[in-house]
């Protein structure tokens, strides 16, 4: 079945971003990825577990950083199809897996993984203390839960939370701080390395021609047709301005959790 323009502004955020071809990052991206590689141990031994994986940006940067091992799961089926495209694309279907799962319900035996990457997902759960036992209970004795989630600086206004639910499906908690996240983690795990980075909002003929350049890019490689990337550019330059703004209210953390002894 062909995409419409009336889908492309209609579909949702997740589904969205996998259409448009956007190597979907935790925050921070790389940056964050060097620091749980390095600071949870990530090698060609451990055995990953990407949570809410998107459009699997994370497993892929920390198999092909270290050799390891990996699976990871979406609720949204096109971006698990375009993260097992860009493995392949990366030669590394042979070790990293996707599929379409919810964290609600994680078909793996207990201990299954040594390690589990969390890119600000647990915000956007319904039911976050289920989604933390499901993660904690498929991870080995000992295994790391590597995490980063966005928090409050300032309560920003309600308009603007308004503002995000209507571009992205979800609407960020106005509790100032990072200590909500400390009570939920804290339930099991043993805080093991934490670092915080403040978040900048960007000039506004910066962000259009980030936008621009990467949607037209991805557009081309995911072949999306021609008379639908001017559509795919204009959802994606106003959602992220409401992010941008949003970002004056937020910072974000870096977390390595441990289950303990």
């Amino acid at each position: 079945m062909s995409t419409s323009l009336h889908d492309v502004r209609t579909m949702s955020y997740p589904d969205f971003v996998a259409f448009v071809g956007q190597r979907n990052t935790p925050p921070g991206a790389t940056v964050t990825l060097d620091a749980w590689i390095r600071g949870a141990d990530i090698t060609a031994r451990s055995r990953v577990l990407d949570v809410a994986c998107s459009t699997g940006f994370s497993s892929r940067v920390a198999a092909l950083a270290t050799g390891c091992r990996a699976k990871g799961f979406d609720i949204s089926r096109p971006a698990v199809r375009v993260a097992r495209r860009e493995a392949a694309a990366a030669k590394l279907s042979s070790r990293v897996d996707y599929f379409v799962g919810d964290v609600s319900e994680l078909a793996f035996a207990p201990g299954q993984f040594t390690h589990a990457l969390a890119g600000c997902c647990f915000g956007f759960f319904t039911d976050r203390e289920r989604a933390l036992d499901q993660v904690a209970n498929v991870l080995a004795p000992r295994g790391y839960l590597c995490a980063a989630n966005f928090y409050m600086t300032r309560r920003p206004p309600a308009s603007l939370r308004a503002e995000v639910e209507r571009a992205v499906g979800f609407s960020p908690a106005p509790v100032v701080g990072w200590n909500r996240w400390r009570r939920l983690f804290e339930r099991r795990f043993e805080l093991h390395a934490l670092g915080h980075r403040d978040l900048a909002v960007v000039g506004e003929d910066e962000l259009e021609r980030a936008v621009r350049e990467s949607v037209i890019e991805g557009c081309r490689r995911r072949r999306v047709p021609a008379a639908l990337h001017a559509a795919c550019v204009d959802r994606m330059v106003k959602t992220r301005r409401v992010l941008n703004r949003m970002r004056a209210y937020q910072a974000h953390s870096v977390e390595i959790w441990r289950l303990p002894s």
